[in-house]
Formats: structure tokens, C-alpha cells, sequence
């Protein structure tokens, strides 16, 4: 069964017409989600499903799906606020956003069945993350214990030299498996090493990081659901977020499921900062594996 690809792209709406995003990175004017879909056909996925948010669905269609759609089967799934948010839940009138990263996935309930890869929109993974992660999937069995993996990049190969960036870095057990994500918010480099400005801790320049490259079984849906109620009956509703890995890390603890991290090698790429924009552009003009235009 090839595996899906659930893109991140509810902040799109948002950011429409302006930096991050859909600047044009591509020598075709072709934004960084293209790139991610491109590298996801390559590494055999069968299927690419974009979050967007509802009032941003006709022109999403327009402005991306429909080129994509010509060579990959692509779906749309809106995230809405009121979405798996049971009736006896009050909402705050103040909340005027969606739940976070851990909601979006779980807005996938309905039409994800097979194995699938998160990711977010405005990140530049390059192949080897989604060929890494593809393999897996098609391997993994789909009953619990979960089988999960992310790729893991080095966290030196994620920093800007513009400014600080956030980053999810992870500890790694005994064996070998993702234990626990940490994330921290203000990671700059320090002398032989990484530090974060807001707590002083020193991260290796080595250390896997989350980039929100994320694979799962399709029946980890009804954690998130579980988790999801939990946090609706639990938390501040009216600034709090539920995150994909704190999903991730309550199934670890539980042992209801397992994270291989997934080595991946080279630079991630993103545009953090203006500054960013242009040497990314130049480092992907100079990577092998793209045509001039994508989907010439």
C-alpha cells in the first residue's frame, strides 16, 4: 500500500501575498510545498491530502492543487475550529483559531486509511527525508504498538544565520528509539555548539531535531482523537494548542507506541528569516534531482 502525504497548509490562508509560505524559491516559480510533493511522488506516495482552512479552499485549489493534481491523487480536508470538539465543550469566545498541529492531523480522521507522512508547508526536506520515511511506512505493521518514525535531522543542519529558530529536539533511549521531544523556542549557534537564549541549555550540533516530518499508521488516529478530548477537558482553552508530539510523547509514555528516528543528512532549508531567502534559493539551484520546472 503506498503511502500518504498530509501537508500541513492551514497557515497558508494567512500568509497569502506576503513572505514564508508561497514565496517562489524555484527557477519555475514553484513555492517550497511543491518541492515536498515532487520529492513525496518520487519516493513512491500515492496520495497528498492538504489542511487548509475552509475560506482559503477554492483558491488553494486553484493556486496549487490543481498543477499537482495532474500528477498525484490529491484530497483537501478543511480544519475547522469546531471540528472533533464535542457539544458539552465550551469554547471560549475569545478562540478565534484552530487547535494547533495535533488537531490538524486528527482533521485527517475521515479520509486518511492507509499509512501517512506529516509534514508542514513551508519546510524544505529534500528526497532522502521523504524516501526515508516511505520505506518505513510500507514496512511498518499498523497494530499496536504503534509503529512511528521521524525523519531526524541534525540540529546544526536547521539553524539560520539571521536570527533564532524554534526546534523540537529529541532525546534518544536506550534503545536507540525517540523517548521524549523538548521543544525549544530560541536555538542559536554558540561556539562549537547550539544554545538556547531563553533557558541556556546546550544542545550538540549533532542532536536529532523535529522538522514535523512525521510517519504513522493510519489507526494512530484514534489516539490523537483520545488525546485531543483530554486536552479539551483539561487545558486553558483559551490560548493553549494541542501539538502533534504531545500525542507522540503520551504514546511513548503508555508504551502504546514506538518512534524510529530516521537519520537524514543533509541541510533542511526554510525561509525564518527575509535573509534566508536568497541562499536558499541558491542551494536549491544547485541540487540535483529537480528539472527547471517541476511539472513541465
Amino acid at each position: 500500500m503506498k503511502p500518504t502525504l498530509v501537508v500541513m497548509a492551514a497557515g497558508m490562508a494567512s500568509r497569502y501575498g506576503s513572505l514564508k509560505q508561497i514565496v517562489p524559491v524555484g527557477r519555475g516559480g514553484e513555492i517550497i510545498l511543491e518541492y515536498s510533493v515532487y520529492d513525496a511522488i518520487r519516493a513512491g506516495f500515492g496520495r497528498a491530502v492538504f489542511i487548509v482552512k475552509e475560506d482559503f479552499l477554492d483558491e488553494f485549489k486553484a493556486l496549487q492543487g490543481q498543477k499537482m493534481s495532474r500528477h498525484i491523487a490529491v484530497d483537501y480536508v478543511c480544519q475547522r475550529q469546531a471540528d472533533r470538539v464535542p457539544a458539552d465543550v465550551r469554547v471560549p469566545a475569545s478562540r478565534v483559531k484552530p487547535w494547533g498541529t495535533g488537531h490538524a492531523v486528527l482533521c485527517v480522521k475521515d479520509v486518511v486509511k492507509e499509512p501517512f507522512c506529516v509534514i508542514n508547508a513551508d519546510d524544505f526536506y529534500g528526497f532522502a527525508a521523504f524516501d526515508a520515511v516511505g520505506r518505513f511506512l510500507r514496512d511498518a505493521p499498523g497494530s499496536k504498538p504503534y509503529r512511528c518514525c521521524m525523519a531526524g535531522f541534525r540540529a546544526g543542519n536547521t539553524l539560520s544565520e539571521f536570527g533564532t529558530v524554534s526546534r523540537g529536539v529529541c532525546s534518544v533511549g536506550a534503545d536507540g528509539r525517540l523517548s521524549h521531544v523538548t521543544e525549544y523556542m530560541t536555538l542559536a549557534p554558540s561556539g562549537d555548539a547550539i544554545i538556547d537564549r531563553d533557558t541556556g541549555d546546550v544542545i550538540p550540533y549533532d542532536a536529532p531535531v523535529s522538522m514535523n516530518v512525521w510517519g504513522f499508521p493510519a489507526g494512530i488516529l484514534h489516539e490523537y482523537e483520545r488525546f485531543f478530548l483530554e486536552f479539551l477537558r483539561e487545558k486553558d482553552l483559551e490560548k493553549n494548542e494541542f501539538y502533534m508530539q504531545d500525542a507522540v510523547n503520551a504514546l511513548m509514555e503508555e508504551k502504546s507506541a514506538t518512534v524510529d528516528i530516521l537519520p537524514v543528512e543533509n541541510r533542511w532549508h526554510g525561509v525564518t528569516y527575509r535573509g534566508d531567502l536568497e541562499p536558499f534559493r541558491r542551494a536549491l539551484s544547485a541540487m540535483d534531482g529537480y528539472p527547471e520546472k517541476l511539472w513541465d
